[in-house]
């Protein structure tokens, strides 16, 4: 957040940054990258933006809603005069990236904090187990390792 807050400064607003992206860049950005979308952009920007991807492909507006975190998908779902600044082959598009929509990211005012402070722990491998001090072994009821006996 801190890089894309710095970015955004040099250029002078998410637009002009934005503005050099490609297709395959939107098609392939990950959520922290969305929510730091989202974060620096405002309502007219992200409407004016729909229209654009929308025309140039699709996919872009779906991977946006797919990645709309759930306080940005609640303001969407619950404001009729926004749903209609889109066309039906958007609303259609909107829809299915929604419906995909698996997001835990509460609120997009919640990511300063979750990005400054480091989560502590050991980290995680690529099977969801943690490593750490015990080795990612868990432990019996009395707090001792589990042999290969177990």
């Amino acid at each position: 957040m801190q890089v894309c807050e710095i970015l955004c400064e040099s250029f002078g607003g998410i637009d002009k940054y934005v503005e050099g992206l490609t297709v395959k860049d939107w098609l392939h950005m990950t959520a922290d990258e969305w929510n730091a979308f989202f974060l620096m952009a405002d309502v007219n920007t992200l409407i004016d933006f729909v229209h654009f991807a929308h025309e140039t492909e699709p996919k872009i507006v779906y991977h946006m809603f797919k990645n709309l975190p759930r306080d940005m998908l609640e303001d969407f779902e619950n404001t009729p005069e926004l749903q209609r600044e889109f066309n039906k082959h958007e609303m259609k598009t909107i829809k299915r990236g929604i419906r995909d929509n698996s997001n835990h990211v509460e609120s997009i005012h919640d990511l300063d904090e979750e990005f400054v402070k480091p989560k502590k722990g050991g980290r995680k491998g690529k099977h969801g187990k943690k490593h750490g001090k015990n080795g990612g072994k868990k432990h019996n009821k009395k707090g001792k390792k589990h042999t290969k006996k177990h």
